[in-house]
């Protein structure tokens, strides 16, 4: 993620709130590429279109910054 596009993202939070409200964004060089609904929609798009380098982010309707914690956990077996 290129901290241009947090920055993009967070300093225009309110008025793509008007735009995409209750959207996942897909921000790639400070735009907008993809508004979907949910976060497994974005990772289908994210990867079915190969974006590297953007920044999947929630855009609340009401403007507010939105805590989005992924947590993955590895089990190791060993045969």
């Amino acid at each position: 993620m290129q901290i241009e596009d947090y920055n993009y993202f967070d300093q225009n939070r309110k008025e793509l709130a008007k735009q995409y409200p209750d959207k996942w964004l897909i921000i790639k060089n400070q735009k907008v590429l993809f508004a979907v609904n949910t976060l497994k929609e974005a990772v289908d798009v994210y990867r079915k279109e190969s974006i590297d380098d953007c920044l999947v982010d929630f855009c609340r309707k009401d403007g507010k910054k939105k805590i989005v914690k992924v947590r993955q956990s590895y089990h190791t077996s060993y045969v």
